[in-house]
């Protein structure tokens, strides 16, 4: 029986390790290929992304997302990969990818609104689930595109803590409008931090600093990033302008994650 019960823990361990082990600590990704490590179940079917030859270089593969107007998933209208990766509390992550959007995004008129093409995502304490989680959380960490009717779109980040009992939220906006068929490279550095408040992010678009003070950590944004112990995780795509029925598209290239051990 003593033998039996051996098995069995071994067995735990070893499962619990193969799922540590499954968790990203450094990954790259320039989509020549679908790679299996990007989780797809908020994507409404495979047809939502594809790779494609990038329209700028056709020598060179991107993903193209797509988001249709009946495209819902969890009450939103999104098509986003989820990334798990081994982040916790007190780590450093760093990583990137390029965006663009295509004529077609800027042809059609758009109201003012919305729409998110990155976020780390928050998860209840451990023990809670979404159904009895009443915190009512937004993203500790977005990246959108705010839209206006007369063409005019700009890049917003977000960062920090807002639900029920934090109004921590900082907004900083990309002072250049975006324009069609342009590459912009967003590039983020982040300490996760719960209940210390030593928490930070250096975000970059095209190496320029979102917040304008300058380089490195007069550039930090300060603050808390995680709502409890449980990690966030990132994801990456189309995300919200609920009540309109554009199809809109976005090609996503170079994606680059790298954990860190301890503080840059």
């Amino acid at each position: 029986m003593r033998h039996l019960e051996a098995i069995i823990i071994l067995f735990i361990v070893l499962v619990g390790c193969k799922e540590d082990t499954a968790l990203v600590q450094t990954f790259n990704d320039n989509f020549d290929y679908h790679n299996s490590i990007w989780e797809t179940y908020q994507v409404t079917d495979s047809s939502r992304f594809i790779l494609t030859p990038e329209p700028t270089n056709f020598n060179n593969n991107c993903l193209k997302f797509s988001l249709f107007p009946n495209d819902f998933h969890a009450g939103n209208k999104r098509n986003e990969f989820v990334l798990l990766t081994n982040d916790s509390i007190g780590r450093v992550v760093e990583y990137s990818f390029k965006f663009m959007f295509p004529r077609s995004f800027f042809e059609k008129e758009k109201k003012v609104d919305w729409i998110m093409i990155h976020q780390w995502h928050d998860e209840p304490p451990k023990g809670i689930s979404w159904k009895n989680y009443q915190e009512n959380t937004k993203p500790p960490i977005a990246l959108y595109v705010s839209t206006s009717p007369d063409g005019r779109h700009k890049i917003v980040y977000n960062y920090g803590l807002e639900s029920n009992n934090f109004q921590e939220k900082k907004h900083f906006i990309y002072k250049r409008y975006i324009r069609p068929n342009v590459w912009y490279t967003f590039s983020n550095t982040i300490k996760w931090s719960f209940n210390k408040n030593d928490g930070y992010s250096i975000p970059r678009i095209n190496e320029e600093y979102l917040t304008s003070k300058g380089p490195y950590k007069a550039s930090l944004i300060e603050g808390n990033n995680m709502y409890n112990e449980v990690s966030n995780y990132f994801k990456i795509g189309l995300y919200g302008y609920k009540k309109h029925q554009d199809t809109l598209f976005i090609y996503i290239d170079d994606f680059k994650y790298t954990l860190k051990e301890s503080n840059p």
